[in-house]
């Protein structure tokens, strides 16, 4: 479904979900319950992308755009009762995960996924101005010439920032050399950490609301109190791996592209192949959401998912470090594994919460 909708919809997993439990019932199955994950779903689009790719995007407006997405689910549906009549891997064996929660602010890369890099760290967390231009066909944001502006103006930014470092105190210093480290050739809109568009604090930023309808509402929020304690997007994040038999799924709170997904993969495969598992899969939108992550190759691309890789152009390589030390604990018998189980992320302040939703606020 398209950015302009104001209704919520289950979108094409929810109707495949829906046209599948209707072929089984038929089928003679008895209640049947079907769910449709995603996988790598960072650089996949239901749309067709090519030559006049935008004029037939518009022809799917209104109750159109619910017809093609019930159609989308549809296929999906048929295909997934086509593959559970074919032979298949049998599970055999225990189920088991494991779960932890993770800085992804504030990460150290290891260099064998970092291309060698032996500085690879991750920042806090950072939109590029591609993330707030948008997909041409899935999801336009601001106008692209607004876009080009705000490119000159984070660059603007960047380049003060850094001629002025010998006037800054340590931390600030140290701050500036890391972000900009981390985050490579994005241009930085938002910083999320601090709360600042454009270097400008969100609740004295001087970019108009017209500017774009996320700008508006930042400047909304901001100007309510309701972000002051509250995080713009999480960085304490939880990473999990489950066990079901000889099958291992490596449960992901983002969006990753399809090779992202698959190096992710491939290092857990690794590691777990000496405990009997037989198939790694990925599933992403676990536990929470942090925005996208691509390779380090597509990030310097800059397009929409490079600009929403929040944590910088080592975010791939952060998760795969991470995700290889739970593999290699999760790998050994439950007695011996140790891993961090007591980090947690901090909850949003509920008057916080209240403040965006518009409700009244309870006394504090």
């Amino acid at each position: 479904m398209g950015n302009n909708q104001t209704k919520y919809c289950a979108d094409n997993k929810g109707y495949a979900a829906v046209a599948a439990e209707a072929a089984l019932t038929q089928q003679g199955v008895a209640a049947p319950v079907a769910i449709f994950a995603q996988a790598t779903a960072g650089d996949v689009s239901p749309h067709y992308h090519g030559p006049n790719d935008i004029a037939r995007r518009k022809q799917w407006q209104g109750e159109k755009e619910y017809t093609y997405a019930e159609q989308n689910g549809r296929l999906q549906a048929e295909h997934a009762l086509q593959i559970i009549q074919q032979a298949s891997l049998p599970i055999t064996g225990a189920l088991d995960a494991i779960l932890t929660y993770v800085d992804l602010s504030n990460q150290h890369a290891e260099p064998r996924f970092a291309n060698g890099e032996q500085q690879a760290f991750t920042s806090q967390p950072c939109h590029g101005v591609a993330f707030f231009t948008g997909t041409r066909v899935d999801g336009p944001g601001m106008p692209m010439a607004i876009g080009k502006v705000a490119k000159q103006l984070a660059r603007a930014v960047k380049t003060t920032r850094l001629r002025r470092l010998h006037k800054l105190t340590l931390t600030e210093q140290q701050y500036y050399q890391r972000l900009y480290a981390a985050q490579g050739v994005k241009d930085i809109m938002l910083e999320a950490g601090r709360k600042q568009i454009l270097g400008q604090a969100i609740d004295k930023l001087m970019v108009p609301a017209i500017a774009d309808p996320l700008v508006a509402e930042l400047k909304r929020q901001a100007a309510k109190g309701a972000m002051k304690e509250s995080a713009m997007v999480p960085t304490v994040l939880p990473i999990q791996i489950i066990r079901l038999g000889n099958i291992a799924i490596v449960c992901c709170p983002g969006e990753f592209t399809t090779i992202a997904g698959q190096r992710v993969v491939q290092t857990v495969a690794q590691i777990l192949a000496t405990a009997n598992i037989e198939q790694v899969l990925i599933c992403t939108y676990c536990n929470d959401y942090m925005g996208y992550v691509t390779t380090y190759e597509e990030y310097q691309q800059q397009a929409y998912e490079g600009g929403h890789t929040i944590y910088g152009q080592w975010t791939l390589a952060a998760f795969q470090t991470c995700f290889a030390k739970l593999a290699e604990q999760f790998a050994l018998p439950k007695d011996q594994r140790q891993y961090d189980q007591h980090t947690q992320p901090l909850p949003a302040p509920v008057h916080e919460l209240a403040l965006r939703t518009n409700l009244t606020p309870p006394r504090r």
